[in-house]
C-alpha cells in the first residue's frame, strides 16, 4: 500500500529512481543521435536494420520520458496527499478562501465574506484572507457603504499589512494602501498617519510606501528613498514643484547628467570598434526629460555592448597566428624528439662497416698495383683496412653524433623563434583586448547607472496582485 512506508523514505526513493531515469533516457537519447549519424555511413541493408533498431530506440526514450513525467506527477500527488493528512485544518482554510474568491469575482460578496470569516477563524493570521475580507466588504457596499462597513474593511486591512509582514511584504504594501484610503475617507487621519509611520518602518523596500508618506509629511529624506526605489516617479511632475522636494529634485537631476554624459562617452569609446550611432548629451530641462534622455540611451548602450563584445579583426588574426605559432613550436619539438630517439642500426652498421672494411683496401691495393707492382699493393692493403676501420669507428659515429646535434639545434632555434613570435603577439593581443574590455567596462557601468535610474531598484518589494 502506499502508506504502508514512511513518507519521506518513500519521496526519498523515488526522487532518487526518477533521477536515475531521466539520466537513463538523457543518454538513450543521445545514443539515438549517435546512431543515427552512423546509419549514414552504412550500406543500404544495413542501413535499414539500423533504422528499425533506432525507432525501437526512439520509442522506449518515448516511453521512458512518459514514464518519467508519470513519477514527477505521483511524487507530486503523494506530497499533496501528505499535506492535507498533515494539516486537514490548514487544507480547510486554504479551499474556503479559493471558494471564497471565487465568489468574490462573481460579485457573490456575501458568500464571499462567510467564506473568507470561517477561514480565518482556522488560521486568523492568514493576511490574503483578510485583504480579500476587507474587500469584498467594500465591493458589497458599492462605495457606498455605511461607516461601519468600511471601519470594518479598513481593520481587516490593517490586520492583513502587519500579518504580512515580513512574509510577504508587497501584499502588506497594498494592505497599508487599501486601510489609508479608507481611513481617509472616515475622516480617521490621525489613523492613517500613524499607519503609514509604521509602513516606512515595516516595509522599507516599498518606494509606493515611501512616496505617500512623503507627501503625507513633507519628508525629503522618504521622497529621496522612493525616487531611489522606484525613478520612473520621475514621470509625475507634481511633486517636483513642492518646496520640500527642491534638494531632492536637484540630487535626481545631478545622478541623471551624470549618468547621460557617461553614456555618451562610453558609447563613443565603442565607435572605434564597429559601427556604432552618434548620440549627444542633448539638454534636458527636468527630472522628466532626463528620465527621457536616459530611456532613450538605453538601446544605443545595448547596441554598443554588442559590438565591443566582439573581438577585433586584429585579434583575431593575432589569435590565428599564435594558433599557428603553437602548432609550429609543437611540429618542432616533435622533430627534436623524433631525432633524439633514433638510433643508428646497430646490424645494418655492422655489416655496411664489414662490406666496406673489405672493398677499401682491395680498391686500394688494386690502384697500387696497377701504379707500381704487386709489392706496393700488398704494403698499402694493411696500411689502408686500418685507416677504414678508424673511420668507420670513430668518424662516421661522430660524423653522425654532430649532424644529430645540428638538426636538433637548428630545431630548437625555430622554437624560439616561433616562442617569440607567439610571446609578441600575445603580448600585443593582451593589450588591444584589454583596451577592447576597458571599453566594455566603461559600457558596463554606464548602462546600470542608466537602469539604476530609469527602472524599479531590484529593493524595491514586488508588487501583490489583489485576490480575485
Amino acid at each position: 500500500m502506499l502508506f504502508d512506508v514512511k513518507p519521506e523514505e518513500f519521496r526519498r526513493e523515488t526522487l532518487r529512481d526518477l533521477r536515475y531515469l531521466a539520466a537513463g533516457t538523457d543518454a538513450l537519447r543521445e545514443a539515438t543521435h549517435l546512431l543515427d549519424d552512423a546509419i549514414r555511413d552504412m550500406d543500404h541493408n544495413a542501413q535499414r536494420a539500423a533504422r528499425e533498431t533506432l525507432e525501437g530506440l526512439r520509442t522506449l526514450s518515448a516511453q521512458a520520458d512518459h514514464t518519467n513525467y508519470l513519477l514527477g506527477a505521483l511524487i507530486a500527488t503523494q506530497q499533496d496527499i501528505l499535506n492535507v493528512l498533515r494539516s486537514p485544518r490548514a487544507t480547510e482554510a486554504a479551499e474556503l478562501q479559493r471558494r471564497a474568491v471565487s465568489a468574490a469575482g462573481r460579485g457573490l460578496w456575501r458568500e464571499a465574506i462567510g467564506d473568507f470569516d470561517k477561514s480565518i477563524a482556522i488560521n486568523w493570521d492568514q493576511p490574503t484572507a483578510h485583504l480579500g475580507r476587507g474587500l469584498a466588504i467594500l465591493g458589497m457596499s458599492g462605495g457606498r457603504g455605511s461607516a461601519g462597513s468600511h471601519a470594518e474593511a479598513a481593520e481587516s486591512f490593517e490586520k492583513a499589512a502587519r500579518y504580512a509582514v515580513p512574509a510577504e511584504p508587497g501584499l502588506a504594501v497594498q494592505a497599508v494602501q487599501h486601510a489609508v484610503v479608507v481611513n481617509d475617507h472616515l475622516g480617521r487621519r490621525a489613523k492613517s498617519d500613524e499607519l503609514l509611520r509604521w509602513a516606512t518602518e515595516a516595509l522599507p523596500g516599498s518606494p509606493e510606501i515611501a512616496f505617500s508618506a512623503a507627501l503625507r509629511f513633507r519628508s525629503a529624506d522618504l521622497l529621496r528613498r522612493a525616487v531611489r526605489l522606484d525613478p520612473t516617479l520621475a514621470a509625475d511632475a507634481a511633486w517636483q514643484a513642492l518646496p520640500f522636494a527642491a534638494p531632492v529634485v536637484t540630487s535626481v537631476r545631478a545622478e541623471q547628467r551624470s549618468a547621460i554624459d557617461a553614456a555618451v562617452r562610453a558609447i563613443a569609446g565603442a565607435r572605434p570598434y564597429g559601427s556604432v550611432p552618434q548620440v549627444s548629451p542633448g539638454r534636458a530641462a527636468g527630472i522628466l526629460d532626463g528620465f527621457d534622455a536616459l530611456r532613450g540611451l538605453t538601446p544605443h548602450l545595448a547596441g554598443a555592448r554588442q559590438v565591443v563584445e566582439r573581438p577585433t579583426a586584429d585579434e583575431r588574426r593575432l589569435t590565428e597566428a599564435m594558433g599557428a605559432d603553437s602548432g609550429r613550436i609543437h611540429q618542432l619539438n616533435g622533430k627534436v624528439s623524433s631525432i633524439r630517439s633514433k638510433r643508428i642500426p646497430l646490424r645494418g652498421w655492422l655489416i655496411g662497416a664489414a662490406v666496406v672494411a673489405f672493398v677499401a683496401p682491395c680498391v686500394a691495393g688494386m690502384i697500387q698495383a696497377g701504379r707500381r707492382g704487386q709489392e706496393a699493393a700488398d704494403a698499402v692493403l694493411l696500411p689502408a683496412f686500418v685507416v677504414t676501420l678508424v673511420v668507420l669507428g670513430v668518424a662516421v659515429p661522430l660524423l653522425a653524433a654532430v649532424t644529430r646535434r645540428l638538426r636538433v639545434d637548428a630545431h630548437r632555434a625555430g622554437m624560439r623563434a616561433a616562442e617569440q613570435r607567439r610571446g609578441s603577439r600575445q603580448r600585443e593581443a593582451g593589450e588591444l583586448t584589454g583596451r577592447r574590455q576597458a571599453a566594455l567596462g566603461e559600457l558596463t557601468r554606464a548602462a546600470d547607472a542608466v537602469t539604476r535610474l530609469t527602472a524599479r531598484s531590484a529593493e524595491a518589494y514586488p508588487g501583490a496582485p489583489a485576490p480575485r
